[in-house]
């Protein structure tokens, strides 16, 4: 569900107390942990963001926890490099036990429940509210505000940021929030209390004040050049990693980059013949310093200032290919994963155990969430990954007219139905037995209009008690109306 977390690993962490010896009979045989470093076959997950959120959470009175664990992989060369967990770490203390495939198996899947736990906050509040939602509200404002509509860049990005400004503003009031004032005392609420409701408040481990916080915390370290597709790809070293042959999010995500930058520098070059023409082009000059003096963007290329047609191309490429396949990976896996609660639990309701052998079955279930807080996380990961009314490369409002550009548009669409027809092909030929299908038809971020009027209604709704009837049958009227958009499309 969060590809972008994973990075390839060289040297393990000083913090990380994992040792050869407690890979015995987990590496392939012949083989020892320092080799595999060197091999690059080693890969790593490093929730250090998550470091301040760690421990208990209280939310609607109920105790809840989060980790910040280290969790290592290994691309087994004798299994095709398919990726496997092979040591986890829950703890970032000296001494701190860590739990290995050699373990008991409750043992086991308590720390591998931790780690997709907190895989879970990293992706809905890093990884999607605010990579592909939060800092792409300052670039929509901007080209609503400062370029006109006759604009060529206007007219390139305008499309991709339909529907952005109303989800956002959703979101405040449901996924992410400020303060809750309660009795006048302020409240780390969940679903239904007497301020907002704050229905992602009840899925999380840290509760809806928590799930602003993180984002707020992700954002300090936020750099928009750097968080771009294949900048991240580079930095995190899985660009040129052939160490791993099926990682269909940089296969697939590079195949449609292509066809997108392609379609952006065709359509540019019509209207901008030198980069003269984009220096002394005032309004462009004037969104660019908008987006980083008002917008306070960090990170956007040229500091406010565009030099030339190639970094024009470049911003634009990246804007469109975030609001549109790298928001489709993100966000429609959601489904897959999330919905299904043991898999991926938004929160978990017990501590980190702190010594091996002391998890059985009842400590496992005593860490799920309640059934109605699964109902919770099932409706809004259904919500969240509704088939979408638009698709890339096919928008309901014209906005060029030139033949030119009418024709690097049709272009444009028959070069994406020529990569999705590679990638239909790649399935039938991939090792994996997992079939990838999120950037399949290219999906945007809308959600379909009838599910988005519904959880309109169900978050003003005013409910004096806690849970009652009728809320929770307006929930269960929510998650039927998301099935039944599974089951059609």
């Amino acid at each position: 569900m969060n590809p972008v977390q994973i990075c390839t690993c060289d040297a393990i962490p000083s913090g990380f107390y994992v040792t050869n010896d407690m890979l015995n009979g987990i590496l392939p045989p012949g083989t020892t942990l320092e080799g595999e470093l060197s091999a690059g076959h080693i890969f790593i997950l490093d929730f250090e963001s998550l470091e301040n959120f760690v421990g208990e959470h209280v939310v609607s009175d109920e105790k809840r926890y989060l980790a910040a664990p280290y969790c290592l992989f290994h691309a087994d060369e004798p299994n095709n490099h398919l990726m496997r967990p092979v040591a986890i770490q829950l703890q970032r203390k000296e001494g701190a036990p860590v739990w290995t495939p050699n373990d008991a198996p409750n043992d086991w899947t308590a720390a591998k429940l931790f780690v997709a736990n907190a895989d879970f906050h990293m992706h809905q509040f890093r990884t999607h509210a605010l990579f592909c939602h939060i800092t792409q509200e300052p670039l929509c404002v901007a080209t609503s505000k400062m370029l006109p509509e006759c604009h060529p860049v206007f007219k390139l990005l305008r499309p991709h940021f339909h529907g952005l400004i109303f989800i956002n503003d959703l979101a405040k009031g449901s996924l992410v929030a400020a303060k809750v004032p309660m009795n006048g005392k302020e409240r780390n609420e969940g679903v239904f209390g007497d301020g907002l409701s704050i229905m992602f408040g009840n899925v999380t481990s840290v509760g809806a004040f928590g799930n602003a916080a993180l984002a707020i915390e992700s954002y300090k370290t936020y750099n928009m050049e750097e968080a771009w597709f294949k900048n991240d790809l580079k930095a995190r070293g899985m660009m040129d990693c052939s160490v791993i042959g099926n990682y269909p999010y940089r296969d697939d995500g590079l195949l449609i980059f292509e066809v997108l930058e392609n379609y952006v520098k065709g359509i540019l070059e019509i209207y901008f013949k030198s980069d003269s023409d984009v220096t002394g082009d005032a309004e462009l000059q004037g969104w660019a310093n908008d987006i980083v003096k008002n917008g306070k963007v960090k990170g956007f290329p040229g500091g406010g200032k565009i030099e030339s047609v190639e970094q024009l191309v470049y911003i634009c490429t990246n804007i469109i290919f975030t609001a549109s396949a790298y928001h489709a990976a993100v966000n429609f896996s959601q489904v897959d994963y999330g919905a299904v609660v043991l898999n991926m639990p938004g929160s978990l309701w017990r501590d980190v155990p702190t010594k091996k052998g002391e998890v059985d079955e009842q400590f496992l279930l005593d860490m799920m969430p309640t059934k109605f807080r699964s109902i919770i996380q099932i409706v809004i990961v259904m919500f969240l990954s509704q088939p979408p009314d638009r698709f890339l490369g096919n928008t309901l409002e014209k906005y060029f007219t030139e033949d030119s550009a009418l024709g690097v548009q049709k272009k444009f669409v028959d070069d994406l139905k020529a990569v999705e027809a590679k990638m239909k092909v790649y399935k039938l030929v991939s090792l994996s037995s997992i079939d990838y299908l999120f950037f399949n038809s290219l999906r945007w971020r809308q959600a379909r209009m009838v599910i988005r009027m519904t959880t309109c209604c169900l978050l003003a709704f005013p409910t004096p008690r806690r849970y009652n009837n009728f809320a929770c049958n307006a929930f269960f009227v929510l998650l039927l109306n998301c099935c039944a958009f599974h089951v059609i499309h």
